[in-house]
């Protein structure tokens, strides 16, 4: 093989593990920010189909009062999640943060600052913004 063919194939080769890297990335279902409470159920429970919120119907449905039953769930079960289902969610956490708002102020407040009281913090934390990290340590 000479010199030419030698570069083109490493080069093919670095294109293909590039791609292959690519494609595990592309791959990802990209999660639209959830703008009521009930879409942010319907998101948890299509990430987390083993999560079955029980709603009293006298109790309006906030983020607040879902992130709250949501949190120990998560905190059990966050061993046993794959790691599409942990991108997903930490996708979902940090659109949230980015957000502002209601929605931010319940993720940070009933999730994030209780991270290290479920003790997921090294499950979850590869797949956390920057932003979203810095509310989990509040």
């Amino acid at each position: 093989m000479g010199k030419f063919a030698t570069q083109q194939c490493r080069r093919s080769r670095r294109a293909k593990s590039s791609a292959r890297f690519t494609a595990g990335v592309r791959h990802v279902k990209t999660t639209v920010l959830p703008t009521t409470p009930q879409e942010l159920q319907d998101a948890l429970c299509q990430v987390f189909p083993d999560f079955k919120p029980q709603w009293d119907d006298n109790e309006p449905l906030t983020y607040h009062a879902l992130l709250l039953e949501f949190t120990p769930h998560f905190g059990k079960a966050a061993s046993t999640y794959s790691e599409r289902q942990l991108r997903a969610f930490g996708d979902i956490v940090n659109r949230s943060i980015a957000s502002g708002g209601t929605l931010e102020n319940a993720v940070s407040t009933c999730f994030l600052e209780h991270m290290h009281q479920i003790n997921v913090r090294k499950v979850l934390g590869p797949y956390l913004s920057r932003e979203a990290k810095a509310k989990s340590h509040a």
